[in-house]
Order: C-alpha cells, then sequence, then structure tokens
C-alpha cells in the first residue's frame, strides 16, 4: 500500500460510515470546504513516521509507514462537550483498532486505540481532537 492509496482508504472509509454513525453530523475531508453548521467534524491523514521492517532484494522489503488519522469536531461554544463526546464515539467506531483492508490485496492499514484532547473554544466554536494512529506497510 502506498501513502496515497492509505489516505483514500481512510477518506473513503470514513465518508461511509461517519453519516450513519454520527446522526448526519456534516463533515469536510482533508483539504475540502469545511461545512457551515454549527457542528461538524473534518477528516486529516498524517504520516508522521517510517521504518524498514526487512531486508532483501527490491521489490521484496517492507516499510512500515505510520501516521494518525486526526478527525477535529468542531461543536457551538457554551453548550458543553458532551455533544462532541458522543461524536467521538462514532469515530471510535469506524476506525478504533480497526484492519481496513489494502486496495492492491496487500497487508491491511491497521488502526489502534483513539484518544481525545480538548483544543478549546475561539468565542465561536469548542474544538476537540479524536486521534486514532495507524500503521501500513508498503512494499520496496
Amino acid at each position: 500500500m502506498t501513502e496515497a492509496q492509505a489516505i483514500e482508504l481512510i477518506s473513503a472509509t470514513f465518508a461511509a460510515q461517519w453519516p450513519t454513525l454520527s446522526g448526519q453530523v456534516p463533515f469536510a475531508l482533508e483539504n475540502r470546504s469545511r461545512p457551515s453548521a454549527d457542528t461538524f467534524a473534518a477528516l486529516t491523514t498524517v504520516t508522521s513516521t517510517s521504518d524498514q521492517r526487512t531486508m532483501g532484494g527490491v521489490g521484496t522489503r517492507f516499510v512500515e509507514r505510520q501516521g494518525w488519522v486526526v478527525v477535529k469536531l468542531w461543536g457551538p461554544a457554551g453548550a458543553g462537550r458532551l455533544g462532541l463526546a458522543t461524536l467521538t464515539e462514532a469515530v471510535r467506531g469506524i476506525f478504533e483498532m480497526k484492519a481496513l483492508p489494502a486496495v492492491d490485496g496487500g497487508e491491511p492499514l491497521s488502526t489502534y486505540a483513539t484518544a481525545t484532547m480538548a483544543i478549546g473554544t475561539d468565542g465561536r466554536w469548542f474544538m476537540q481532537l479524536a486521534r486514532t494512529p495507524f500503521s501500513f506497510f508498503e512494499t520496496k
């Protein structure tokens, strides 16, 4: 799997499952316009590190790539955190500890436990992050 294939797989998985699990809360995929709703989500995929895992000839070596699925959740400032905590559970339902099948028939993209981080308010919105680490293998 390549980085581009991993991003496409993560984005497609989110787009397919988010509407149902979130109760139709609007969302945006990375580098797309954000919705103008009071509550919405935005997906970002960040590749962070890479490690060579096997030796051998060209086309037989595995490189493990790690990264983060980051879903930024926005809700109205002053509305409390319960609504965003519920949306975090939707993110966990999509990504936490899953094996997403590789489009090239190779090893699946693996995800791990989702953590949250409250970012705070800017006066209009309160933002919270739901971050899920992932890894996948690329053959080199």
